[in-house]
């Protein structure tokens, strides 16, 4: 029986998964189990249930999020400079608590800390991960102004190949100095603009250093290079991807696809107090997915699960509604406009599908602007949620359609969204602020030409300022596709169902179609309850839509160089199709949920079919945190 001395990530809930999948497995088979983390308790309480213990500690640099496929590169430098700043400190009391519970090992789930600490405690450590944060932060040098031309572009100056001897730094124990070049280096004050490698540089050497004390890695599907394990890999991290095409280079999938013993990993460093050099080597292992419930493929399993979230008995028909999950892993997520429709597409919909959908603004959209111009099928959808709504705060347009200010205000009610962005539990708040509501004036000129003119509102709406000011036709707004093709939030006989709200809002400050699934929800069984999901790619949502078939449409995240791995692992073994960022915010869905929905549907439909064969044969698959126990275990017997 051994100490395990659990090192979970707080950055997204793809850690915290596979964390409390492998606890799991540890615990049956009698080890003790110490979760280390700066993620919450709550995460993990279904270990923690079965015997595991909790520690909070500032373990984590992690990464700052604006939104839920956006970094804020500048804080996320700055957090990561103000946490290395204590490393010392940090240090000695992860030594000291090591100690004090007397581990055997550190797992690491992939803060790069622990490792060091580990190593001066004389302990092994072992990465069980597809990535690390050194290449996160490396990447942070990349220039994503080929498909953002908003983002700024500085020059980036290459660094060179990193050596095991540049890695490990000048100091008695591996300590990389943290502080800036000699030579001052400035980038501009946009936010989003790309840091410059010689600022990262010596931030990013210093992770390496400590990843480098780790023994073994446990490298789990969808992993990119590993810098500290990958000693032929270059840097920084912006070399490795090809944007024009989102995906990695050919080298670095020939890389990546090469077998473990091919791998050339650096030299462990060793501390003064480490009492033997320690063999490195990487181990792939399979795909960590957290368990559905026997029952989910059943009729009683899909009607357990959507009453659980709030879906009336009508809706739970297989055959007569489709669902569709939004989940963005608990960021915040902009709400959508949805694009108005054409006759073409608006043949067959439902009431509820474009004109109810329209969410009215909160107390903060109420302000009028003499600078923002809206369209008049908009201020019409306005006028109309008005009148079947009694508790929004937009003021009501009078016959000449201008907005009448000496009218009472309907009460202004906690919303869950705005225009533009849905609120989530613990998200920082979005970068830009929500449309403010028409310019009267243009309102009442836009009004009359549509009287002048004769034409059909629905066919028209090209002609008018969009609600940002945009023109509609803009290519900024990805708006190519012909009329009949135009989208809206829903195909028709679907709805959704959002996740990571608070548990506190009301599901009456939703759209119709759409439900707020509580914080508990067990995401696993919904995945595989429903037709399609939407959201980002991260390592859990990806595990589970590979595990359950489901298709997936997904946001990208040019920012995220763990995005390319886990891109290519659904290209490999899941169905996937990119949602671009203006046509998520836009509101223009359903095209593409419909599309991933036929192309996944077989190959679902196939999985719940197998799933149901087994379960009545009594056959039972090994699961990824069996073998992954079982490859810790045989590494501590050979440390023993």
């Amino acid at each position: 029986m051994y100490t395990f001395a659990y090192y979970c990530s707080g950055h997204g809930y793809g850690h915290a998964t596979r964390v409390v999948a492998l606890t799991h497995e540890l615990l049956l088979r009698k080890h003790n189990v110490y979760i280390c983390t700066n993620a919450p308790e709550h995460v993990f309480s279904a270990a923690l249930s079965e015997g595991a213990s909790y520690r909070n500690a500032d373990i984590d640099a992690g990464i700052v999020q604006p939104k839920a496929y956006d970094v804020a590169r500048r804080e996320t430098v700055d957090g990561l400079k103000r946490f290395l700043a204590k490393r010392e400190e940090k240090l000695a009391k992860e030594v000291d608590w090591l100690k004090r519970i007397k581990a055997d090992a550190v797992l690491v789930d992939a803060p790069f800390l622990p490792c060091a600490a580990a190593e001066l405690a004389d302990i092994p450590s072992i990465i069980i991960s597809n990535f690390t944060f050194d290449s996160c932060y490396s990447y942070l040098s990349v220039s994503t102004a080929a498909e953002q031309p908003s983002i700024a572009s500085p020059s980036v100056q290459p660094l060179p190949l990193l050596s095991p001897d540049s890695v490990h730094g000048a100091t008695a124990n591996g300590l990389v100095s943290p502080h800036s070049p000699s030579s001052p280096v400035s980038y501009e004050d946009e936010p989003e603009s790309p840091i410059p490698a010689t600022v990262l540089e010596p931030l990013v050497n210093q992770a390496i250093a400590d990843y480098a004390n780790a023994s073994l890695l446990l490298r789990l599907p969808g992993c990119i290079p590993l810098p500290s394990f990958d000693l032929d890999v270059p840097l920084p991290a912006d070399r490795w991807t090809d944007l024009a095409n989102h995906s990695f280079k050919p080298e670095i999938m020939r890389l990546l696809a090469r077998n473990t013993d091919e791998v050339s990993c650096n030299p462990a460093s060793t501390s003064q107090t480490s009492s033997r050099k320690r063999k490195r080597r990487v181990v792939d292992v399979p795909l960590i997915a957290r368990s559905v419930a026997n029952d989910v493929y059943t009729r009683a399993g899909r009607s357990r699960v959507l009453s659980a979230v709030g879906v009336p008995a009508e809706l739970h028909d297989a055959e007569e509604t489709k669902i569709l999950v939004v989940s963005f892993g608990g960021q915040s997520i902009p709400r959508p406009r949805s694009a108005p429709p054409s006759p073409a597409r608006s043949l067959g919909r439902s009431p509820t599908s474009d004109m109810s959908r329209t969410i009215s603004r909160d107390s903060q959209m109420s302000r009028t602007s003499s600078q923002t111009s809206t369209s008049p099928v908009e201020a019409l959808q306005w006028t109309k949620a008005y009148q079947t709504n009694g508790s929004l705060s937009v003021p009501p347009v009078n016959e000449e359609g201008v907005i009448d200010q000496t009218r009472p205000r309907a009460p202004r009610l906690q919303r869950l969204m705005t225009q533009h962005h849905l609120y989530l539990p613990g998200a920082p708040p979005a970068l830009h602020q929500p449309v403010p509501p028409p310019n009267a004036s243009l309102l009442t000129k836009q009004l009359e030409r549509l009287k002048t003119q004769d034409v059909d509102l629905l066919q028209r709406t090209d002609d008018f300022a969009s609600p940002d000011g945009l023109d509609s036709n803009d290519d900024s707004q990805d708006s190519k596709y012909p009329e009949d093709e135009q989208d809206g939030l829903l195909p028709p006989q679907w709805i959704a169902v959002v996740c990571g709200l608070s548990g506190k809002e009301k599901d009456d400050s939703l759209p119709d179609g759409f439900y707020a699934a509580p914080r508990d929800v067990y995401m696993p069984d919904l995945t595989a309850v429903c037709d399609v999901l939407l959201g980002k790619l991260g390592y859990g949502t990806c595990s589970e839509t590979v595990a359950t078939q489901t298709p997936f449409v997904y946001v990208p995240r040019p920012l995220f160089v763990e995005e390319f791995g886990l891109k290519r692992l659904m290209e490999n073994e899941g169905t996937a199709l990119p949602m671009s960022r203006s046509d998520f915010e836009a509101g223009r869905w359903s095209r593409l949920i419909e599309q991933a929905y036929e192309q996944g549907r077989d190959k679902k439909t196939d999985h719940r079919q197998g799933v149901l064969h087994k379960l009545s044969e009594g056959v039972v698959d090994i699961r990824a945190s069996t073998v992954i126990a079982q490859e810790v275990e045989r590494f501590m017997q050979e440390e023993i």
